[in-house]
């Protein structure tokens, strides 16, 4: 999923039992556990960027997709 898709889901992790806290969210790549699986994004002059939001990843803590 995209990092602003995980935004959006609870994160086991985060000590909060609340699914409708912000704080209890994914945090993406700012997480020690979040795996980048998809080099999509590119920025204009054709390198890598993992900053244009469309490269996809997965939470370690879960395990692979």
């Amino acid at each position: 999923m995209t990092e602003d898709e995980a935004k959006t889901k609870w994160c086991p992790k985060s000590g909060r039992s609340s699914y409708g806290t912000e704080d209890a969210n994914c945090c993406a790549s700012r997480c020690m556990w979040w795996r980048w699986i998809s080099k999509a994004g590119t920025s204009e002059d054709g390198t890598a960027n993992y900053y244009t939001g469309k490269w996809k990843g997965y939470c370690g803590v879960a395990g692979k997709p």
